[in-house]
């Protein structure tokens, strides 16, 4: 029995060791203002996002050019929770593997956050909902050595700005094109 427990632990220590690099959704140490290019937090419309969930994907590679997503999008009871103004956690505490890129090394990382009930950050965008990209950053990974080493939280991401596109009302549209026929009018009769 002991032979089993002690073989259990030893391939559980290996398959962690051979998953290699990780990087952990935790931004709960970071302090940041708005326009941090590290270290950076969550806002909504320029104040520090306050309570509730978000939403991300995170995308990661070798170079800035080919980062591709890392983990499908953590959402609706997987999303992040803002335990603290501005910063996101990950609840269900998962490493997350970055492929071709070898363990405690640098790569290339994109957090893509939102607000609501989208599946993804384009459908988010799309429907108008509250949304913002890190943009590319360099990041460093965990996961080598034995026991393997804990990977960081997003502490390289620059701070995001979540914003809703605001689109006019049509009746504010109407309201625009009568003026401005208004004033036509009035300037023909002058």
């Amino acid at each position: 029995m002991k032979k089993q427990i002690l073989t259990c632990l030893l391939a559980a220590g290996v398959s962690t060791a051979v998953f290699g690099q990780s990087v952990f959704i935790d931004l709960t140490s970071n302090s940041g203002a708005l326009g941090a290019t590290s270290n950076g937090l969550l806002y909504k419309d320029g104040a520090l996002l306050a309570g509730g969930t978000v939403n991300v994907t995170l995308l990661g590679g070798l170079t800035a050019g080919t980062v591709t997503s890392v983990v499908a999008s953590l959402t609706g009871a997987n999303a992040c929770i803002v335990p603290i103004p501005g910063a996101a956690y990950d609840l269900a505490g998962m490493s997350y593997a970055v492929p071709g890129l070898a363990a405690n090394t640098a790569g290339f990382f994109e957090a893509q956050w939102w607000i609501g009930g989208a599946a993804s950050y384009a459908a988010a965008v799309t429907a108008k909902d509250y949304a913002g990209t890190s943009g590319v950053f360099t990041q460093a990974t965990g996961g080598g050595g034995a026991p393997p080493t804990v990977p960081p939280g997003l502490v390289g991401m620059p701070s995001v700005n979540l914003t809703a596109s605001v689109v006019p009302e049509p009746s504010a549209m109407v309201l625009g094109a009568l003026g401005l026929a208004s004033l036509l009018v009035f300037r023909r009769r002058n």
